[in-house]
């Protein structure tokens, strides 16, 4: 707008010094959308006329007067002060006004006298001293007013005369004459005033708050607003006090610039309110009563004036405002005309019933199929459970009404288990009495086994076992094979008969059956995609985590990361605090398996205290033991107690987040020497995996977890055989198991026999990105090099053990190593470090790590010759001599570069 005002300024600046001419009259024409500055630069323009001496003229369209006629004449009128001549005419406006209010044919006469005997007086004031008349906002002029001032400006280039318009180009006008009368003058000088670009949002927020704004704040500034300055003044007004949840200014705003666009865009973006997604050109003309090049033209200026995008809202706080702006009478009659142009149609009961719960009482027949039907398709629970409500109040049959409430049960777990537990009662009596058909059934039997009721729950799944034998069933045995085996049958995991609904549970069920594969990781991976699509909700429940958990389980800690992000986003937009903290759960297992376990702590106690208390019921496993193990790694015994002496629901140990439970809480038993218990807990792992016939991938490394203790016990030939077992199922289990009963088959093995099985083990840890058990096998590397005299390797391999396991935060370990890379003795180097260029600092970063010269060709995929080169100039700019005179700070270069 500077710039708008800028040439304004300068515009007007020629025109009055022009207007002293007897033949200097012109238009200047402000044209451009609401809010974006018209009214303010022509109160600046009169401003200026004053500060000249100019005698000037003011009026004010409103959308509220444009059916009074002549009422901008009579504004201008009154402003005229020469004598009795102006009296006489003012007189006659309002004479005319009142005979044109009581007859329909005297309009375009009175118009022509009063322009005629107008044009004469204001001819007359011109004479005296140039005159300037400003009339704001034309679209809404009156038309008899309209007419007038089209006479005007058909004379202007021969009188003293100046006339200040405003408009918008993209809004069809009531008075079209007076717009293209005054596009037509020769005398026309057009500036068009336009809303604010990104850039210069950006600086004005900067202005505002502070350098310390981000670009991705000062972007959501401009997506918010448009450029709009009224809506960029509301907003940072709002951020001011409430930050992102925005105050009422900014909605007040929308709405202020809204009531000034007229009657069409104000009904047509009431309609967009109501409609939302649903809204088309046609419907939103159907519902606002306007034809649809008019509603076109309205969503165009809208859009132009940087209140909608895209023919949406720009933010949500602006539908809610022009919600609440209506009668709850009007809003409910919008609602009601909706449901009904939406039916007619066809669209999809979800979306008609979202108006038919907002629509009051309704007549039609089909109401209530509908509401029921769309209720079961709704994609949203929240919304679903209110439509799952306000379907039961019209329902009586006994089957209908116990249908309802098993899904409204099923929904109100994702987001308060407990608050749904108060439904199993009397779901429970209409089960029995064959109320519920075998889909409700198999719900109902998921969410007791969730709570931990399996006598109620086997009672239900035999009467269904002895019953049916349908696809509902057959998806239900494979969730309970996937997360509750303990009372699963034997079923096939795969084949094409799987529904999308149970393919979460069918791709988990054959890695624990058949072990690790290419086909199982990607079949996870595809289920995955399914609920971040919108098409169903199945991926954001309980079974959808199976999904997860099977790249989890198969070591693919990258994409399950990736895929916890992008499920954790959608949970937290659906306001699903179980599903979130399920999700969670998963993240604090892979974190803890990569060796982050700061953060896995952190991320395991937002899971387990997000829901309400109670919420996990048998499935609390998961969350527990990733707290417990992280916890032990890092050394907090003394929470890690108060975790695992929480009393957990004996249902716990049927289902695989049981597994978990026990491997955390063994590990801590083995941390503080209580050797033997955590072999019983290991050992169980084991037990129940071959109590359910789960011969693939194991959920736990148990086998190398009780290898370990039998090792403290001295018992290397129990140990040995453990680790020879789990060697012996490669392609079962992930990589990361598989190096871990490397390096505990190394301990039971000669010296000499040791660096083969550890340097197998370190590269697959390296591809697996498992850094403390990475850590754990250097130092046993670095030992190994140290007893056969090697102790210059045995150094660099125990610096990069020492480096790694400060990274994990793993307090224990690094005391066991002892001082390492970062002695007191070894003074860092961060100005020489930072003049080597990219090449030498990751070929000397690996060598500090104790890679040879070969190595560090093989993994940089270069000649060795040019690792001689880089390491040449590494040592001169560095100032040593030898790799083992490398500075220790390399190895964490090389750590959080990932090297790997």
């Amino acid at each position: 707008m500077n710039r708008a005002a800028e040439r304004a300024d300068s515009v007007l600046t020629r025109m009055l010094s022009g207007a002293g001419d007897a033949a200097g009259g012109g238009i200047l024409l402000l044209d451009g959308p609401w809010g974006c500055g018209r009214t303010t630069l022509l109160s600046r323009c009169v401003g200026r006329a004053v500060e000249s001496g100019v005698r000037t003229l003011v009026a004010a369209c409103s959308p509220a007067e444009r059916d009074v006629p002549f009422g901008v004449l009579a504004q201008l009128v009154q402003g005229v002060k020469a004598g009795p001549e102006s009296a006489s005419v003012l007189g006659e406006v309002e004479s005319a006004a009142q005979r044109v209010f009581s007859t329909t044919d005297a309009g375009e006469a009175e118009t022509d006298l009063l322009s005629r005997r107008l044009y004469g007086v204001l001819l007359e004031l011109a004479g005296q001293r140039p005159l300037v008349i400003a009339v704001d906002d034309i679209r809404h002029a009156d038309l008899p007013s309209a007419r007038c001032l089209s006479q005007l400006v058909r004379r202007l280039p021969a009188t003293r005369m100046i006339v200040v318009l405003t408009d918008d180009r993209n809004v069809r006008t009531s008075s079209p004459p007076l717009r293209a009368e005054a596009l037509r003058s020769p005398g026309l000088h057009r500036i068009t005033v336009a809303p604010l670009d990104q850039e210069t949002v950006g600086q004005l927020v900067v202005e505002h708050f502070g350098a310390g704004v981000d670009h991705d704040r000062r972007r959501w500034f401009y997506e918010a607003t448009g450029g709009n300055p009224v809506l960029l003044r509301a907003l940072t007004a709002d951020y001011e006090t409430a930050g992102d949840i925005l105050a009422q200014g900014y909605g007040q705003a929308f709405l202020g610039c809204l009531h000034r666009t007229g009657p069409t865009p104000l009904a047509v973006v009431r309609g967009l309110a109501v409609l939302t997604d649903a809204a088309t050109v046609p419907t939103l003309a159907h519902l606002a009563g306007a034809d649809v090049e008019s509603t076109g033209q309205a969503l165009a200026a809208m859009t132009s004036a940087g209140l909608l995008r895209d023919g949406t809202f720009r933010h949500s706080a602006a539908r809610l405002a022009v919600l609440d702006d209506l009668p709850a009478p009007t809003r409910e009659d919008l609602h009601r005309r909706a449901a009904r142009l939406l039916h007619g149609a066809g669209l999809p009961a979800p979306v008609v019933a979202r108006h038919l719960v907002r629509a009051g009482r309704m007549p039609e027949p089909w109401v209530a199929d509908v509401l029921l039907t769309g209720a079961f398709a709704e994609d949203e629970p929240s919304l679903a459970i209110e439509l799952l409500h306000h379907t039961l109040e019209g329902r009586t049959e006994a089957g209908d009404r116990a249908k309802i409430r098993v899904r409204l049960l099923e929904l109100e777990s994702r987001i308060d288990p407990v608050a749904g537990s108060v439904r199993l009662g009397p779901l429970l009596a209409a089960a029995r009495s064959g109320d519920l058909d075998v889909p409700a059934r198999a719900v109902l039997v998921r969410q007791l086994l969730w709570r931990g009721r399996t006598d109620e729950a086997g009672e239900l799944l035999s009467s269904l076992r002895g019953r049916t034998d349908s696809p509902v069933l057959r998806d239900l045995e494979l969730w309970l094979a996937a997360t509750f085996p303990a009372l699963s049958r034997k079923t096939a995991a795969g084949g094409t008969g799987v529904r999308v609904e149970a393919r979460s549970t069918a791709v988990l069920t054959e890695l624990l059956g058949r072990g690790c594969g290419a086909d199982v990781v990607a079949k996870a991976e595809k289920v995955l995609r399914e609920p971040l699509s919108g098409r169903c909700t199945s991926g954001l429940g309980p079974s959808g985590l199976a999904a997860l958990m099977t790249l989890v389980y198969a070591d693919r800690l990258g994409a399950a990361s990736f895929w916890c992000d992008q499920l954790l986003t959608r949970a937290e937009s659906r306001g699903l605090p179980v599903v979130q903290a399920s999700v969670l759960a998963a993240k604090a297992e892979i974190l803890t398996r990569k060796g982050e376990f700061d953060e896995a702590a952190t991320t395991a106690r937002t899971a387990l205290t997000l829901p309400a208390p109670g919420s996990w019921g048998a499935f609390v496993g998961l969350p527990l033991g990733a707290l417990v193990l992280a916890l032990t790694r890092t050394g907090r015994y003394e929470e890690a107690s108060r975790y695992v002496g929480r009393t957990v629901p004996p249902a716990v140990f049927d289902t695989l987040a049981g597994l978990h439970h026990l491997y955390g809480r063994g590990h801590f038993l083995l941390a503080t020497d209580r050797v033997q218990a955590a072999l019983a807990d290991f050992l169980r792992c084991g037990e129940l995996l071959t109590g359910w016939a789960l011969a693939g991938a194991a959920p736990v490394p148990w086998r190398t977890a009780a290898a370990e203790a039998w090792l403290r016990l001295g018992d290397r030939d129990q140990a040995r055989r453990l680790v020879l077992d789990q060697v012996a199922r490669a392609g079962a289990d992930g990589d990361r198991a598989r190096a871990q009963s490397l390096r505990l088959l190394a301990q039971t093995r000669p010296t000499k026999r040791r660096q083969k099985l550890l340097g197998e083990a370190v590269g697959l840890l390296e591809d697996a990105g498992d850094d403390f058990e990475l850590a754990r096998t250097l130092r046993d590397l670095g030992e190994s090099h140290h007893a056969l005299g090697d102790a210059r390797r045995a150094r660099r391999l125990a610096r990069r053990a020492r480096q790694l396991a400060k990274s994990c935060g793993a307090k224990p370990f690094l005391d066991e190593l002892g001082a390492g890379c970062d002695d007191p003795g070894e003074p860092a180097q961060p100005d020489r470090i930072r003049s080597l260029t990219g090449s030498e600092r990751r070929v000397a970063s690996l060598a500090a790590a104790g890679y040879t010269n070969r190595e560090i060709a093989l993994k940089l995929y270069v000649t060795p010759s040019t690792v001689e080169q880089h390491l040449t100039h590494a040592f001169r700019k560095l100032s040593v001599k030898r790799r083992e005179e490398l500075p220790g700070e390399l190895c964490a270069d090389l750590l959080l570069r990932g090297s790997r």
